[in-house]
C-alpha cells in the first residue's frame, strides 16, 4: 500500500486495514506479535493521508489519522515493554521494525507541520516512537551501506527489500527472478520497481504484482509464490494420511528438479533452506521416489540443523522436518538392503544417517516444554505433540 499506490486494488487495501484494526488500536496477534503488523499498518495509513487524492482516496484524512492515532497510542505503550524475550523470533524483525519506526517518525514530523489541527485530535503532538529495548538498527545501517555502494545484498535480505525501499528503487544490485518477483515477496518487488518500470504494463515485475493482487481480491500475501514449499508440504501431509499414493509425474518431477547440492528454496528468488528441502525430500520418499537427504547436511551445526546458514534464531519445526526426511530415507535403504544401496555414486552412509536421526531426535527432546508442547519461530501458538 505504501510502495505501490498505483497498483490495482489500492482502495481495497486501505479499507482492509481500517476494517482489521482491533479495538485496542493494534493489528495482528497479541503481545509482541502485534508490533510489526501495527507498525506496518500505521505507516501505511499515515503515508496515505496526503498522498491519496481523487480516485485513489478510499478514506478521508481524518479517518486515516484517527486509525493511525489509535495504533500509535498502542505502540507507545507496547514498544518499551519488548525486551529480548518479548520481541518475536521472526526473520528480519530488527530490519522491519527499525525501518518502519524511522518512516513513521518522519511522517509524524511532516503531518504535525502540515495538519496540526487534525493531528491534535488523533495523538499528542511530539509523540515519537523508539526501538524496543530488545532491538537495535545496526543491521539496517549495514545493509543501507551495502546497497548505497551498489553491492548485492545476501539473498535472504532481498526478501525484506522494502526495509530499504529508498535505496532499492531500480537498483542494479538486485534482479527480479524469471517470474518477475523480487525475493518471492510482493512487498520487496514493489520496493524494487522504479517509476519508469512501474509505468510499463509489460514489465515482468509489474505483471507479477498485478497477478498477485488479482488472485487475492486486491490484497497481497507476505511470500508469493512459494511453489516448492507448498507442494512439498501438501503432498507429504496427504501421503502420510494415506489420501494419495501417487501423483502425476510432472508434479513429482517439479520437486525433484529443484533439488541441488544445498537442497531447494521455497521458490525462485529465495535462498535454499533446510525446511523446504526437508519437505520436498520427505514428500518424495512417501510417494515412492526417495532421494538421498545428503543436501540437508549443509545446514548441520554442532547442536542442531539451522534453517539456513547463519540463521540468528532456532526452529524446532525445521529440525522436526529434517528428522522426517532422514528417517524416511533411512527406512528406505534399510528395507532394501543397505549393502546394495548406493547414493551419489557410492555406498550409502547408513551409519551417518542413523547418527543424524539420533541427533535430531535429541534436539526435539531437549526443546520440549514440560507440558509436552514446543514453541517455534514460525508459529505464534505452541505446537502440541501428536
Amino acid at each position: 500500500m505504501t510502495l505501490a499506490p498505483w497498483l490495482t486494488g489500492h482502495g481495497r487495501r486501505v479499507r482492509y486495514l481500517l476494517a482489521e484494526q482491533r479495538p485496542d488500536g493494534g493489528w495482528g496477534a497479541p503481545g509482541g506479535y502485534a508490533m510489526v503488523p501495527t507498525l506496518s499498518a500505521v505507516e501505511a495509513l499515515l503515508t496515505s493521508v496526503d498522498r491519496d487524492k481523487g480516485s485513489a482516496q478510499a478514506a478521508e484524512p481524518g479517518e486515516l489519522l484517527a486509525a493511525a492515532g489509535r495504533g500509535l497510542r498502542l505502540l507507545e505503550r507496547l514498544l518499551p515493554t519488548l525486551d529480548a524475550d518479548g520481541v518475536p523470533d521472526m526473520p528480519a524483525v530488527d530490519l522491519i521494525a527499525a525501518s518502519l519506526i524511522g518512516s513513521i517518525n518522519r511522517l509524524l514530523d511532516d503531518l504535525e507541520r502540515t495538519r496540526p489541527d487534525l493531528v491534535r485530535d488523533s495523538w499528542s503532538p511530539g509523540l515519537r516512537l523508539g526501538l524496543p529495548p530488545g532491538l537495535d538498527d545496526s543491521r539496517l545501517v549495514k545493509i543501507r551501506k551495502v546497497l548505497a555502494a551498489g553491492i548485492a545484498p545476501p539473498d535472504k535480505v532481498v526478501h525484506a527489500l522494502e526495509t530499504v525501499a529508498d535505496l532499492a528503487r531500480g537498483t542494479g544490485a538486485v534482479r527480479p527472478a524469471g517470474t518477475g518477483t523480487v525475493g518471492a515477496s510482493p512487498a520487496a518487488t514493489a520496493a524494487w520497481l522504479d517509476e519508469r518500470s512501474a509505468g510499463d504494463p509489460g514489465n515482468p515485475a509489474r505483471i507479477f504484482l498485478e497477478t498477485v493482487v488479482s488472485r487475492h481480491d486486491g490484497l497481497a500475501p507476505c511470500g508469493y509464490p512459494i511453489t516448492v514449499f507448498e507442494r512439498g508440504w501438501v503432498l507429504s501431509i496427504l501421503a502420510r494420511a494415506g489420501l494419495v499414493s501417487s501423483v502425476p509425474a510432472d508434479l513429482r518431477t517439479s520437486l525433484e528438479d529443484t533439488l541441488g547440492p544445498a537442497g531447494t528454496p521455497a521458490a525462485e528468488g529465495l535462498p535454499a533452506d533446510a525446511d523446504t528441502s526437508s519437505g520436498a525430500l520427505y514428500a518424495l520418499a512417501l510417494l515412492g521416489a526417495p532421494r538421498p537427504p545428503d543436501p540437508l547436511w549443509t545446514y548441520e551445526t554442532e547442536t542442531h540443523f539451522c534453517t539456513w546458514p547463519g540463521e540468528d534464531g532456532f526452529s524446532v519445526t525445521t529440525n522436526a522436518h529434517a528428522l522426517e526426511a532422514f528417517g524416511a530415507y533411512l527406512r528406505h535403504v534399510t528395507a532394501n538392503g543397505a549393502s546394495r544401496a548406493t547414493g551419489n555414486g557410492g555406498p550409502v552412509p547408513v551409519e551417518r544417517y542413523r547418527a543424524t536421526v539420533e541427533k535430531l531426535a535429541s534436539v526435539l527432546c531437549r526443546n520440549q516444554h514440560a507440558d509436552g508442547s514446543w514453541t517455534d519461530r514460525w508459529h505464534v501458538s505452541p505446537t502440541t505433540p501428536p
